[in-house]
């Protein structure tokens, strides 16, 4: 089986949790993220090719393109990026792998990521 495809047996199969709406948060707590994540939403990390990043907290509080602790690989950082990106908050270009093993390039704002290692 590739990819996403499932057949009509399994879909039935599969035991679907009730959606679940997230908490709506109120003002203060609005206002205490804004506080615990100010430095990072003002920072712009840079990250050179090669290296090996992970979500940041900010990118974790985002709607994460990674699992917590899942890598990805740098391949470029910089004008290049925005420019093919159209979009100036995404800066910098990873390579890595799906959960089905499917090689993904993807631009995305280096404000999400940390480097892992030295």
């Amino acid at each position: 089986m590739k990819g996403h495809e499932m057949t009509l047996e399994q879909m039935r199969d599969e035991k679907f949790a009730p959606e679940e709406q997230p908490e709506r948060l109120s003002i203060d707590k609005l206002n205490e993220l804004i506080e615990e994540h100010k430095e990072a939403i003002l920072s712009k990390p840079q990250f050179k090719r090669g290296d090996v990043v992970e979500l940041s907290d900010l990118g974790e509080a985002t709607d994460p393109f990674l699992r917590p602790g899942q890598r990805a690989v740098v391949v470029a950082q910089g004008k290049s990026v925005t420019e093919r990106s159209n979009d100036l908050n995404q800066d910098v270009e990873v390579h890595l792998f799906d959960v089905y093993g499917q090689f993904i390039r993807m631009a995305t704002d280096s404000r999400f990521l940390r480097k892992v290692g030295k």
